[in-house]
């Protein structure tokens, strides 16, 4: 091949490409400039022209998960939480409710005995979410994937298990339930038979009955049948009669399992089509009953607690803090009494915080953001469960609230509903209830806030910030120095780079020359400059006229 009479210069290279790269800049910012403008322009200016107030706070009272709706229903028009702004309104979705007021009173413990010999506590209550669950299904040997089999087999009498997918917890840990048994059910049932198609009266299963009793066996098992008297077609229709066991029906409907069948570790907390479904069985010995309609009452690790040595209890979610302190101050400065104005036998202050923090080298307790300060009398030696039924009772007294006076219409740690702002409010992540960051923030924001006190647990408390001309909502993160890095960045960053691909492109328009031949050459001042000295414009011949 013969070489090139012009070959492509070095500088040529270079303009081919920065010619590229401007424009390819120039298109993604262009794309991502369309993409800010919903997901952060708007949002942005939107949150920093809104005159939030805060911070505040707020609990959580009422969670809605995982809501389905059809198109044109409206029942995810908003969300606290979505993971794409760009999908809002789609379902399912999740909601949060609570209640909005001002910060609670800073009451300071001084002069305190931190020993558990005087009665001090400071125990925190498990809870559902801290029990690991066991996998039922598999053994401890397993060479793969291990589970804890032998662990399930040992439930014994009185232990209530939570199952889904034949993970199991022992929840009588941590509650003290009463419940309707289905096996009960089965022995039990009203009517004309006895049990269930009189499944008392079968003495041994002869086949299987599911769904409706069948009227053989409802006619010839029955409580108070007289064969002698039977006629012709009643004789032939009991001449071999078919039943079940209350027992064998109740295993054929998968409510009655047991632990050391491997056929029958799979069934636990699943429904009918074999999908995980949160069951809770009754176990003993490894053979469990499904039951239902639970009425539940908190044990806190069935701890019990000593009233007599103490005048301070300190609830915080699922911690107790319980001392004896001589001096108690609101916000440092307000001395509290000893005991009630009205009845000196109530001489135990119990509150509510937030923020409970002890120090043993100070002696001192200093518990932030209290509310329903109550006065209750020495209990004795009482159960989790009975303190806080009492305290629920007693803070609605106005005669147990902190006073200087009888007279005083409120109390030195406010009760709640002095200081609620709203009463019943839409929680949301942000103004918009959305994230871009697609980084599972809305799962960590569920986690850390949507505890409504389902399963007798306490609510999320947390700061928020409300627009005082919108009760509508409130939100929990507003950062407006964040949100106006954001905009700024997002703002000149793409727009500096179109700015100069833009200048670049008009500048190679009037400078830069294709020749003939195919190659680019920058003329100025007349001249073909490409970065490695001067070269000649190629002119191509002239065609012979013949």
């Amino acid at each position: 091949m013969p070489k090139l009479k012009l070959p492509p210069q070095g500088g040529e290279k270079w303009l081919c490409i920065f010619t590229f790269l401007f424009m390819m800049f120039s298109v993604l910012c262009t794309v991502s400039v369309i993409y800010c403008i919903v997901i952060i322009y708007i949002p942005s200016v939107e949150e920093l022209q809104t005159d939030f107030q805060g911070p505040k706070r707020c609990t959580t009272t009422l969670v809605e998960r995982n809501i389905t709706s059809l198109p044109g229903e409206g029942k995810c028009s908003w969300a606290s939480c979505e993971e794409w702004c760009l999908s809002q309104g789609s379902s399912p979705c999740s909601k949060m409710y609570g209640i909005l007021r001002d910060i609670g009173a800073s009451v300071t413990y001084e002069k305190c005995d931190l020993e558990p010999e005087g009665g001090f506590v400071d125990h925190i209550c498990t809870t559902l979410d801290d029990l690991q669950a066991v996998n039922c299904k598999r053994s401890k040997h397993e060479p793969e994937k291990p589970g804890n089999r032998e662990l399930c087999i040992e439930y014994s009498a009185g232990d209530l298990i939570s199952c889904e997918k034949g993970y199991c917890k022992n929840v009588s840990k941590i509650y003290d339930c009463t419940y309707k048994d289905t096996m009960k059910d089965l022995l039990n049932e009203e009517g004309k038979t006895d049990g269930f198609c009189n499944c008392n009266q079968c003495m041994e299963s002869n086949t299987t009955i599911e769904g409706e009793c069948p009227r053989q066996t409802e006619f010839c098992f029955a409580p108070n049948r007289r064969p002698e008297t039977y006629d012709e077609k009643e004789q032939e229709l009991c001449r071999n009669p078919t039943c079940q066991t209350c027992l064998d029906i109740c295993k054929t409907t998968r409510q009655c399992l047991e632990m050391q069948s491997r056929r029958d570790v799979v069934y636990f907390g699943v429904d009918e089509y074999d999908e995980p479904q949160l069951t809770y069985y009754d176990c003993k010995d490894g053979k469990c009953t499904e039951i239902y309609d639970l009425k539940c009452n908190r044990t806190c690790d069935h701890k019990r607690f000593d009233f007599g040595l103490v005048n301070v209890v300190i609830l915080q979610g699922e911690r107790l803090v319980m001392s004896r302190c001589r001096t108690k101050f609101i916000n440092g400065t307000v001395p509290i009494p000893d005991s009630s104005v009205v009845d000196n036998r109530w001489n135990i202050l119990v509150s509510s915080c937030s923020n409970v923090t002890v120090d043993k080298s100070l002696n001192s307790i200093q518990a932030d953001d209290c509310l329903n300060g109550t006065w209750i009398e020495n209990m004795g030696v009482v159960d989790y469960n009975t303190i806080t039924r009492k305290y629920l009772e007693y803070r609605h007294d106005p005669d147990r609230w902190i006073k200087n006076s009888p007279s005083d219409e409120k109390s030195l740690v406010p009760w709640e509903e002095h200081v609620v702002i709203y009463n019943n409010t839409k929680i949301k992540k942000n103004q918009q209830g959305c994230v871009n960051t697609l980084s599972m923030e809305c799962m960590d924001f569920f986690t850390r806030f949507a505890r409504d006190g389902a399963n007798y647990t306490s609510r999320a408390v947390f700061n928020c910030y409300y627009n005082p001309e919108d009760p509508d909502y409130v939100v929990i993160d507003y950062q407006p120095e964040r949100t106006l890095f954001f905009l700024m960045f997002w703002s000149l960053i793409p727009g500096i780079i179109m700015v100069v691909s833009c200048l670049y492109m008009c500048i190679c328009s009037k400078l830069v020359f294709t020749g003939d031949d195919g190659h680019m050459r920058i003329i100025c001042c007349g001249k073909a400059v490409t970065g490695i000295g001067n070269v000649a414009v190629y002119t191509p011949p002239s065609k012979s006229k013949a």
